[in-house]
């Protein structure tokens, strides 16, 4: 969400989807020894499932341990890592956040969440609205409150990602108040 939830490009490769751990430096000793320790992030892994049994590459590089299944089958299942992005980046698209500028990263009133502010870029006869990324980074649940000139008292806002989240409304002090749960996080959208 941190890269996706704001402007400009968003890069993902196959180790990504994959979860791809690193090599143990014994196996690929003779590719360490100048020095080059890339090699040690760049494991082999089968994207799509093709030949699960393989032990290493067409190339030799052995196979790296992965944390989630092939593609395919991550796509099946609606709680995996896959199908999580998918969402986050139809959200992406939907509201332009590429193309969107950011115009304040605020202090939340919890030093574990992450505030961006965007003005998100006009769409055919639609305004220009603001956006706020906000990411819990902690292991636990927190209220918080968040300030910004950008939030207009009286401005009701809804999380994107929660289309069943009642809207809320940014008090006369240019705040709003937030809970988000452990490593939680929301695509605020303001009007």
């Amino acid at each position: 969400m941190f890269n996706a939830f704001q402007p400009g490009v968003f890069a993902l490769s196959g180790w990504d989807l994959r979860g791809v751990m690193t090599l143990p430096t014994e196996r690929i000793g003779n590719l360490l020894e100048d020095g080059d320790t890339r090699w040690i992030g760049r494991g082999a892994y089968d994207l799509m499932g093709v030949n699960p049994e393989a032990s290493e590459s067409l190339s030799s590089m052995p196979k790296a341990l992965a944390l989630y299944p092939s593609l395919p089958e991550q796509l099946q299942d609606k709680q995996s890592f896959a199908s999580h992005l998918k969402r986050l980046l139809t959200v992406r698209e939907a509201y332009h956040l590429a193309t969107a500028k950011q115009l304040e990263i605020p202090a939340a009133s919890d030093s574990s969440v992450l505030v961006m502010v965007h003005r998100l870029t006009p769409v055919g006869d639609q305004p220009a609205r603001i956006q706020a990324t906000v990411l819990n980074f902690s292991q636990q649940a927190v209220s918080c409150t968040v300030r910004s000139a950008h939030f207009l008292p009286g401005a009701s806002y809804v999380d994107a990602l929660d289309e069943t989240t009642a809207s809320a409304t940014v008090n006369s002090k240019h705040t709003i108040s937030l809970t988000l749960q452990p490593n939680q996080g929301r695509c605020l959208i303001f009007t």
